[in-house]
C-alpha cells in the first residue's frame, strides 16, 4: 500500500509539472507555486540567499563555526546588497531559516557532524532493536519516517521550542523502548509528599520566572508604547515595566525608544517641547544601556544614532550629532555592504551640512 501511495504522489507531481502551464494547475493551492519555481527563482530567493551566507560564515571558520546564535554577525560582515531587492524586511535575518545551514555556520564541521549524529544514531538504534526483537516492524518505520521527515523539515525552517519538545521527546521515548537494561524502571514505588510538594514549588517558581514574569513586561511595555502615543503618563508607565524582571528588557527598551522617536515630533507640533525632550532622554539613556549589552548589534547602532539626530534637532547640540555619525561609521566596519548604515549616514553630513560627502555616499 506505502509503494503504491508513493507511486501515485510522484505521477502526480509529474503530471502537475508536465501541465504546470495551465490555468487548472496554476490555480491550484500550494502546487500551483510550486510548479512555477526555476532555477532562476531559486537563486534570488532570500532563504537561498542566506544558506549562501551560512556557507560563506563557514569557510571562515570551518571547524567550529563562529558560535551558537551568532549567524546574525556573520551574516552582516557578509551581508549581500542583493537582498535589498526584496524590501527592507529581507535585510535582517538572525538565522539561515535551516537549521541545517545554520548549524554549519554557527557550529562548523564539528557541530553539523554531531547534529547529524542526533538523527543517524537514533535511526541505527531502531534497526538494532527491531534486530534484538525489543520493538516491531512499525515502530522501527513509523520512527525512522518521524526523523527523516523532522529533518527534511529542517533544511528548509529553524526550531522552535515546540519542535524542540517534540523532537527531543522522541529521541527520549527512543533511548527508552530499545534500551536492553530495565533494571532502572522501578514500578510501583510511591513518592512522598514531601517530594511532591517540593518538585511543585519549583515548578511554579520556573513557570513564574520564565513564563508569567515575561508576558507582565510584555504586557506592561505595551501599556507603556499605549502612553506614548496618547501623550499621557508615559515615564511612570516605562518605570513600572522596567521594575518587572525579563530576559528580553533589552526588546522592551528598542520597542518603547522606537515609539518615542516616532512620537517626539508629535509632542513638538502639539507645542509640549519640554515632554518631548524628557522622552528623548529617557529612550537616548535606555538604548546605551542595550548597546553596552549587544555592542556588535548594528540594530541598536541605528537606532541610538537615529535617536541621537532627533535629540540633535531638539536641543540644538552638536554632539549628538557627532555621536550619531561614531555610531554608524563603527557600524559600517562590521557590515560594510549594508545600504541603509550608508543612507543614515548620508542624513547626518546632511544635518552638519557636508552636501558632497552626503552625495557621495548615496
Amino acid at each position: 500500500i506505502c509503494i503504491g501511495l508513493l507511486a501515485t504522489g510522484i505521477l502526480c507531481v509529474a503530471l502537475f509539472f508536465v501541465f504546470r502551464h495551465t490555468q487548472f494547475v496554476r490555480e491550484l493551492p500550494a502546487i500551483g507555486r510550486l510548479t512555477e519555481i526555476t532555477v532562476e527563482s531559486l537563486e534570488s530567493n532570500t532563504r537561498i540567499m542566506a544558506w549562501k551566507v551560512a556557507i560563506d560564515i563557514w569557510k571562515g571558520a570551518p571547524f567550529f563555526g563562529i558560535g551558537p546564535n551568532n549567524y546574525f554577525y556573520g551574516f552582516n560582515t557578509l551581508y549581500n546588497p542583493e537582498f535589498l531587492r526584496h524590501g527592507w524586511g529581507e535585510t535582517w535575518f538572525d538565522n539561515a531559516h535551516s537549521v541545517v545551514m545554520n548549524t554549519l555556520s554557527t557550529g562548523g564541521t564539528f557541530g553539523f557532524l554531531a547534529y547529524m549524529g542526533l538523527f543517524l544514531s537514533a535511526i541505527i538504534v531502531l534497526f538494532q532493536s527491531y534486530s534484538r526483537g525489543s520493538i516491531d516492524m512499525h515502530i522501527r518505520n513509523i520512527g525512522v519516517a518521524f526523523l527523516v521527515g523532522h529533518f527534511v523539515h529542517n533544511i528548509f525552517v529553524f526550531e522552535n521550542p515546540t519542535s524542540y519538545l517534540y523532537f527531543f521527546f522522541f529521541l527520549a521515548m527512543i533511548a527508552s523502548i530499545s534500551s536492553q537494561s530495565k533494571s532502572a524502571i522501578q514500578k510501583g514505588k510511591n513518592v512522598s509528599g514531601g517530594y511532591m510538594v517540593f518538585v511543585s514549588v519549583c515548578v511554579v517558581i520556573v513557570v513564574f520566572i520564565t513564563n508569567i514574569n515575561p508576558a507582565r513586561a510584555n504586557m506592561a511595555a505595551l501599556e507603556t508604547i499605549y502612553a506614548v502615543t496618547r501623550g499621557t503618563g508615559a515615564i511612570a508607565a516605562y518605570e513600572k515595566t522596567v521594575a518587572i524582571p525579563t530576559p528580553h528588557i533589552d526588546d522592551v527598551r528598542n520597542d518603547v525608544a522606537k515609539t518615542i522617536r516616532e512620537s517626539i515630533q508629535g509632542y513638538i507640533d502639539a507645542g509640549r517641547e519640554a515632554e518631548a525632550k524628557e522622552l528623548f532622554f529617557l529612550a537616548y539613556t535606555e538604548l546605551e544601556k542595550n548597546l553596552s549589552i549587544h555592542p556588535f548589534d548594528i540594530r541598536v547602532h541605528l537606532q541610538r544614532a537615529g535617536m541621537a539626530q532627533v535629540g540633535a534637532q531638539l536641543t540644538l547640540d552638536p554632539a549628538y550629532v557627532l555621536e550619531a555619525k561614531k555610531l554608524l561609521e563603527q557600524a559600517i566596519e562590521w557590515s560594510p555592504k549594508r545600504q541603509q548604515l550608508y543612507y543614515q549616514l548620508a542624513t547626518v553630513y546632511m544635518q552638519i551640512k557636508k552636501k558632497k560627502k552626503a552625495e557621495e555616499l548615496y
